[in-house]
């Protein structure tokens, strides 16, 4: 099937690369420039409005971005680069042929192929594998990174899963998927509920290292970065920015700042 819209037309792929009851993902190719991008299809019209709210709160965080970057360059000679931290909206539309079904195409910054990206999960569920935990480290900050930019925006994920976090080892990307779920607040994300995201952030990383979700570590003695995860699952920060500075001091003593290649063990 085809999407056509502003940016151009977008064949469709039939095959599904993963799906709820909510929607379904598929690769999407851009006609004219041959490119690849995913696309997120409404399963039927009633769920049209979730993509609809994260078609609105992408473009507005892609636009502040923009706005922070712009300054930030200025001041610093600098970027802050928050267009890697989620999908970039490139094109939202229904589909006649869908049973007017809501469509969004993303794409991703600096990933020149989306079909090297999976889910975080694989890692664990189909290969077998965890991450190191240096690895975990800058997954894990890359996420508190996006949710210290996200909550100061009013935007709250509400769906930050292994499942729900794409990586790109080769690129150091990872990025949280679905907005479907999202939600804006007036004002900048309330502490009793940007806890949440921090708490499923840390469940996720904690998950991918081979532990569990509720912060056990099944591998002997834990380090200070295990157990700042396991504080992090607990609760123990109710504020993003304030988790992310606290996390990078952290690692930046345990274990420098030096380049760390995307590294896998034996569950």
């Amino acid at each position: 099937m085809f999407l056509k819209g502003a940016s151009g037309l977008y064949d469709i792929q039939a095959r599904q690369l993963a799906d709820t009851e909510s929607y379904s993902f598929h690769l999407a190719r851009e006609e004219e420039s041959g490119r690849w991008h995913l696309a997120q299809i409404a399963a039927s019209r009633k769920y049209n409005g979730g993509l609809e709210r994260a078609a609105f709160i992408l473009r507005r965080l892609a636009t502040t971005a923009e706005l922070f970057d712009a300054e930030y360059a200025k001041l610093t000679n600098h970027h802050l680069h928050y267009e890697r931290l989620y999908p970039l909206l490139v094109e939202s539309g229904v589909s006649p042929e869908r049973g007017r079904r809501r469509i969004n195409i993303y794409r991703f910054a600096d990933v020149d192929d989306v079909r090297r990206i999976l889910p975080m999960s694989n890692i664990r569920r189909k290969n077998g594998l965890r991450v190191d935990i240096k690895t975990s480290a800058w997954i894990m900050g890359r996420l508190l990174k996006m949710l210290a930019y996200i909550h100061g925006e009013g935007v709250q994920n509400r769906r930050i899963t292994a499942s729900n976090v794409l990586l790109d080892h080769q690129q150091h990307f990872a990025i949280t998927l679905d907005w479907t779920s999202a939600f804006l607040h007036q004002d900048q994300v309330p502490a009793d509920k940007a806890v949440l995201d921090i708490k499923d952030a840390a469940s996720a990383v904690m998950f991918s290292l081979g532990g569990e979700v509720n912060g056990h570590w099944p591998y002997g003695e834990t380090g200070a970065y295990i157990r700042l995860l396991q504080q992090l699952i607990k609760g123990a920060y109710k504020n993003a920015e304030e988790a992310l500075d606290s996390f990078y001091e952290l690692v930046r003593a345990e274990y420098g700042q030096s380049f760390h290649e995307f590294t896998t063990l034996s569950l």
